[in-house]
């Protein structure tokens, strides 16, 4: 994968940090460790950095949590970008708060990685 044959304005603004994200993780991190602020790709199972694992401890995976224990919101929405892959482009949508997929999607093609976000929907916006 060469990130700046497929995007060269970054290329061109940012050529050391397009090398150095693809050297070191393959692409664009994606997931952020809410512990220690580490980054790495869709495909990591643990934090590089403080090794807590991303299924519980990356930001997605706590704003999921946040968003279930919170009373004011009704649902969740899973926003996606205007280029997404297929795969993400089909998970958009609404869901019950017991039936969100979880992110990043296993299997995204898009080249900088699984870039769809959890949106909440509020029954109330504010007391």
């Amino acid at each position: 994968m060469n990130l700046c044959t497929n995007n060269p304005i970054l290329a061109a603004w940012m050529p050391d940090l397009v090398y150095n994200l693809e050297n070191i993780f393959g692409g664009f991190p994606v997931q952020t460790c809410s512990l220690c602020n580490a980054t790495s790709n869709d495909l990591a199972v643990s934090c590089p950095k403080c090794s807590a694992k991303l299924s519980e401890k990356s930001t997605t995976a706590v704003a999921l949590r946040k968003f279930i224990e919170n009373p004011r919101v009704s649902s969740i929405r899973i926003t996606v970008a205007n280029d997404s892959c297929p795969l993400c482009f089909e998970s958009r949508g609404t869901f019950d708060k017991k039936a969100v997929p979880v992110l990043p999607h296993k299997g995204c093609s898009h080249t900088n990685g699984c870039r769809c976000a959890y949106e909440p929907v509020l029954t109330e916006v504010y007391p």
